[in-house]
């Protein structure tokens, strides 16, 4: 009866993702909102692996990001291969937005998450770049940003 309750959680979950208008007003707005509900996808698909076993649990996390990106993302937009974890590597408690460059239609939201593992402080920076369309902005992409580069990571 357990594994049915979180299953059916998951569902709900689901669902409420794919119905929820996402606050696109601004840049930092859609940002925000999509750490939140990364944060959340995360944590399901997390839990997920953990009832229902490997298989299954990866096939639901996979349709909630393809979810995800759709509330997001243009219509066709392709994300990179499906990466989760016991850590979310976005979320509104440990990355902070730095700044917001608006041109036009265009703007990068640039972010850095800092958190501590074991006593190690560690950051990670991110460029989110986004596009306005259709009255309202999507994300077109979500770079890691190192020394070395920007990673595409959506």
């Amino acid at each position: 009866m357990r594994g049915g309750l979180g299953l059916l959680l998951c569902l709900f979950m689901s669902v409420a993702l794919a119905a929820k208008p996402v606050p696109a007003s601004t840049p930092d707005g859609l940002v925000r909102a999509f750490l939140a509900d990364y944060q959340a996808w995360n944590d399901r698909a997390q839990r997920a692996v953990e009832t229902e076993g490997q298989e299954r649990g990866v096939a639901r996390a996979q349709a909630d990001y393809d979810r995800l990106l759709r509330a997001y993302c243009q219509p066709g937009f392709r994300g990179e291969p499906l990466a989760f974890g016991s850590r979310a590597n976005h979320s509104p408690a440990d990355e902070r937005i730095l700044s917001t460059d608006i041109d036009g239609a265009r703007a990068v939201v640039r972010t850095r998450d800092t958190h501590t593992i074991a006593g190690t402080v560690l950051e990670a920076d991110y460029e989110y770049r986004l596009i306005r369309a259709d009255g309202r902005w999507y994300l077109q992409q979500v770079y890691y940003v190192d020394d070395e580069g920007r990673y595409p990571s959506l």
